[in-house]
């Protein structure tokens, strides 16, 4: 206040909320993110206190299971979905201090759920927080793709049974013919002994294409195989059984690094193509295979392997199919190596360690 001729003073003080502002401003930029995912994602946020009453749940996933925003906020989830034991049996675990995934249906919607206790600084469980995902349209293209996949094996069973009849239909003529064949080629005449002769040869080069027809159609079931993740144990007797089944008595052998993780790949339609590659090798064969982060690199080399491979046959048109299927590269080296390389991909490997107590989820939650 003034005092005699001095006039009165005003003090100001002035705080620096750049800061602070600018927090707020993340914080409300945050906030509308979220409220944008919940909007657009088929998801649902939810809270539970201590008894299991909701707390908080709103989201995209709401709307499409029937329900509005706050429709749940309020009640009790054992009242709720008392009708759906294993709700409220997981929700019980949950509220107990475990971690918990379960399913739920809503209708014709599907929902995967998974929840999390909640604590207060001292470890005390005060409620539970949870995401559910609707999983309906993944459901649904996952069904049709499998059904999808077993119709293709269906009728790939089919035409292989259609070709073992046809097969076996023209085996027993074919088998006449060359019977009769023979005996001509055993007449003094040479004519029919020269007759004989090229009977035997037009039949036996039926029977060849007839072998090959006959291996294209089992080509296409193996088609429809899935990969599935094994061993280096599994595969390396993968490879021994293929080569040895191919080779046919001509001396393999197999030279395998094997890797340190499992891995996932189409292996009957792999025994396929190792199976075919060996049958080429008319000497020895020297098979090595490793594999790197990416790919299974497979070796052959045998007197002429490659040069048989190029030659234009149905059993070289088989091997190049069933690589083809099976996503491989093939390459010559020349007329004595041909070169393998099969797409693989690591099979993980979790580790989840020895089993902990429930006081150990508290202290990492706290």
């Amino acid at each position: 206040e003034p005092e005699g001729d001095r006039p009165a003073r005003v003090t100001f003080l002035a705080e620096d909320i750049t800061s602070r502002h600018h927090l707020r401003t993340r914080v409300h930029e945050r906030e509308a993110q979220l409220r944008a995912l919940l909007e657009a994602a088929p998801v649902i946020l939810f809270e539970l206190d201590e008894a299991g009453v909701f707390t908080f749940a709103e989201g995209r996933g709401l709307a499409l299971s029937g329900l509005r925003s706050g429709d749940l906020v309020g009640e009790s989830v054992y009242e709720r979905y008392r009708f759906r034991p294993s709700m409220t049996q997981s929700i019980g675990r949950v509220l107990a201090g475990e971690p918990a995934s379960w399913s739920l249906k809503f209708g014709s919607r599907e929902f995967d759920v998974m929840a999390l206790p909640a604590y207060d600084r001292n470890g005390r469980t005060t409620g539970a927080r949870g995401v559910a995902v609707d999983v309906t349209e993944r459901n649904t293209a996952r069904q049709s793709a499998d059904a999808a996949q077993a119709k293709a094996a269906e009728d790939a069973r089919h035409s292989a049974d259609l070709m073992a009849l046809l097969s076996h239909g023209l085996r027993v003529p074919l088998a006449t013919i060359l019977g009769f064949a023979d005996l001509l080629e055993a007449e003094a005449n040479d004519e029919a002994s020269e007759a004989g002769g090229a009977i035997s040869r037009a039949a036996g080069e039926v029977l060849e294409t007839l072998d090959g027809f006959l291996d294209l159609s089992q080509l296409s079931a193996l088609r429809t195989s899935k990969p599935s993740p094994i061993g280096a144990a599994g595969l390396r007797a993968a490879l021994h059984t293929a080569l040895a089944e191919g080779s046919a008595g001509t001396p393999a052998t197999l030279d395998f690094d094997e890797p340190a993780h499992p891995l996932v790949l189409n292996l009957g339609l792999l025994g396929a193509v190792v199976r075919r590659l060996a049958v080429l090798a008319s000497g020895p064969l020297m098979v090595r295979a490793e594999v790197n982060e990416t790919h299974l690199m497979v070796r052959f080399e045998s007197e002429g392997i490659g040069e048989r491979l190029a030659s234009d046959s149905l059993h070289t048109a088989y091997v190049y199919h069933a690589a083809t299927a099976l996503g491989a590269d093939l390459a010559l080296d020349g007329d004595h190596v041909v070169g393998l390389g099969v797409p693989v991909t690591l099979a993980p490997i979790v580790d989840l360690g020895p089993p902990q107590p429930a006081s150990a989820y508290h202290a990492a939650a706290a």
